[in-house]
């Protein structure tokens, strides 16, 4: 059998913690849509940023040949914003992945994309850069008074499943 023909699977042995958490999370979705009280999923991923050395061509036989070399460029921070029941979805690209990063895609989470919101459920990872004190930093205490429910969740290191969503996919 061909490697990538083999699919894995495994059978997740969860704490009690985790199955406490994740109910809590399970119950976030099965509320009713309420656009007043929108529930919002945040996942972030770091990319490698890489340029070509050389260009690529196209051959007598139309085989398009792309040299396998290229230049590091750093890397960026890509934050997905998903409103599943409200069918809404933006993607924010930042330099980093800091506290300060993430206080500011909080803040154009309730400023620009829920600017009326009385209050936005947030469903998250639970990663050490995700400080709502990082708020305390950025905004000015008038703005701080913004109504968050946040609820965080996180995966035991053995249950790598990599998502809050609810289909359990890293993709949204």
């Amino acid at each position: 059998m061909k490697p990538w023909q083999v699919q894995s699977w495994i059978i997740p042995e969860a704490s009690a913690e985790f199955v406490c958490q994740m109910e809590a999370v399970l119950e976030v979705y099965e509320r009713a849509y309420d656009p007043d009280h929108p529930v919002v999923n945040l996942d972030e991923s770091p990319r490698q940023l890489i340029a070509q050395t050389r260009l690529g061509f196209t051959d007598a036989h139309g085989v398009e040949q792309v040299d396998y070399e290229y230049e590091r460029k750093g890397v960026a921070d890509v934050y997905m914003i998903v409103e599943p029941k409200g069918g809404r979805r933006e993607v924010l690209v930042k330099d980093n992945h800091n506290r300060w990063s993430y206080a500011q895609v909080i803040q154009h989470i309730a400023e620009r994309m829920y600017p009326n919101a009385p209050k936005i459920t947030l469903v998250e990872d639970n990663l050490s850069a995700h400080q709502l004190s990082a708020l305390y930093d950025l905004l000015p205490p008038s703005r701080r008074a913004i109504s968050f429910a946040a609820l965080n969740w996180y995966e035991p290191p053995s249950m790598a499943l990599g998502s809050t969503s609810p289909n359990w996919n890293s993709v949204y």
